[in-house]
C-alpha cells in the first residue's frame, strides 16, 4: 500500500481538520462567553478577535503541516520499498524453508519508530513466523491449544456474510469460535450525505480563509512582531545602566588605581590613534611570573572591572603575553 498521495489529498485533509477544530473552538467559546460578567458587545468583540487569529494561524501553518505529512508518508514508502525480507527462514518443526506470505509497515503515531514486518508460513506444517527488520522473531502456531499445547482441530464455515472458524481441543475441551464479518462485494462505496457535505462546505467557507485573507493576516502578524520587538528593545535600553564617558587621562588614572596590589605594574599607554574613534595601545608587566594563560585571564578580569560601564572596550584581538608583559589595545567612543 502506497502511503504518499497527491498533494490535494493533504490539502483536503488539513481543511477538514481546520473545520473540526473550528467547530469545537466555536462551541467552547460560545459557552464561555455566556458568562454575564461580559459588558454589552464585549463578548462578541472578544470572540471576533479570537476567531480571526485562529483562522489566520491555521492558514499560516497549512503549508508547513502538509509538507510534514507528505514527508512522513514519503519516508514510510521509502522504508517499505527498501526493506527486503530475510532469506532462508526455516520452519521450527520440519526445518524446511518457509514461504513469504505478506509484508507490512508498522508505525505508531506517537513514535518515529517504523518497522517492516514479514509474515512467513510453512506449507507442510501450516505454522508461521513473524519477523521484523530489527531481527525480532515471533512464532505463529495457530493450531496449538493455549491450554494444554496439544494440536487443535480447526474447521471453517463460510457464508456470503461471514466466515466462522471453530478451534477445538479433544484432549482438554478447549473451544474457540471466531467470526469474521464480510462486506458485501457488490456494495458500492459509501456515498457522502449531500446535506452533510453541503454543511461542511459552508463551515469551510467560514474557517478556511482565502490566500488574500491569509496574506493579509501574515502581514499583520509580521508588523505586530516588529512592533513587539521594537517595544522590547526600548525597554531593554531603558533598563541598561547609562554609559560613563571617561577621557584618556582619567582612564589611565583608573587603570593605575585598579591594578594596584594585583601584581601587574608599570602600566604604559601609547599615543592615541584617532583614525577610527580613539585607539590606544598599552602594556603592563606581570610581577608574579605567571604563565601566559593565567596572566591574561587574571588581567582581563581586572581590566573588565576597571573599564566596565564606561565608553572604553578591549579590542576584539584580545590580549597578548610575552616575556612577562601583557599587551593589548583599548577603543574609546
Amino acid at each position: 500500500m502506497k502511503h504518499l498521495k497527491p498533494r490535494q489529498h493533504y490539502k483536503d485533509l488539513y481543511d477538514r481538520h481546520t473545520v473540526e477544530q473550528g467547530l469545537r473552538y466555536e462551541q467552547q467559546s460560545e459557552e464561555a462567553l455566556k458568562d454575564p460578567k461580559w459588558p454589552p458587545g464585549a463578548a462578541a468583540l472578544y470572540y471576533s478577535v479570537l476567531s480571526y487569529y485562529f483562522k489566520g494561524q491555521r492558514y499560516a501553518d497549512r503549508d508547513e503541516t502538509i509538507e510534514e505529512w507528505m514527508q512522513k508518508d514519503r519516508k514510510m514508502d521509502e522504508k517499505f520499498a527498501n526493506t527486503h525480507p530475510p532469506r532462508f527462514v526455516k520452519c521450527k518443526f520440519c526445518l524446511g524453508e518457509m514461504e513469504l506470505l505478506d509484508k507490512m509497515l508498522d508505525w505508531k503515531a506517537d513514535s518515529d519508530l517504523m518497522r517492516v514486518i514479514f509474515y512467513f508460513r510453512c506449507k507442510e506444517c501450516r505454522v508461521g513466523a513473524k519477523i521484523d527488520d530489527l531481527g525480532n522473531v515471533e512464532d505463529i502456531v495457530p493450531s496449538r491449544c493455549p491450554t494444554c499445547t496439544r494440536d487443535l482441530k480447526v474447521s471453517h464455515k463460510k457464508t456470503k456474510k461471514k466466515i466462522t472458524t471453530n478451534r477445538t481441543c479433544k484432549f482438554c475441551g478447549f473451544n474457540d469460535v471466531d467470526v469474521l464479518e464480510l462486506s458485501d462485494s457488490n456494495e458500492k462505496d459509501e456515498v457522502p450525505d449531500p446535506e452533510v457535505e453541503k454543511q461542511y462546505r459552508k463551515d469551510k467557507d467560514r474557517f478556511c480563509i482565502s490566500d488574500k485573507e491569509g496574506l493579509e493576516y501574515l502581514d499583520c502578524r509580521t508588523r505586530a512582531e516588529r512592533f513587539k520587538w521594537f517595544e522590547e528593545e526600548k525597554k531593554a535600553k531603558k533598563a541598561e545602566p547609562p554609559v560613563e564617558n571617561v577621557n584618556l587621562p582619567e582612564l589611565e588614572k583608573r587603570l593605575v588605581t585598579g591594578l594596584a596590589g594585583s601584581g601587574f605594574d608599570k602600566l604604559a599607554v601609547g599615543a592615541p590613534d584617532m583614525t577610527r574613534g580613539v585607539t590606544v595601545e598599552f602594556t603592563v608587566q606581570d610581577m608574579k611570573s605567571r604563565d601566559a594563560y593565567t596572566a591574561k585571564r587574571n588581567f582581563k578580569k581586572l581590566l573588565n572591572f576597571v573599564i566596565g560601564g564606561t565608553n572604553w572596550k578591549l579590542m576584539s584581538e584580545g590580549l597578548n603575553f610575552a616575556l612577562g608583559i601583557v599587551s593589548g589595545r583599548l577603543r574609546g567612543k
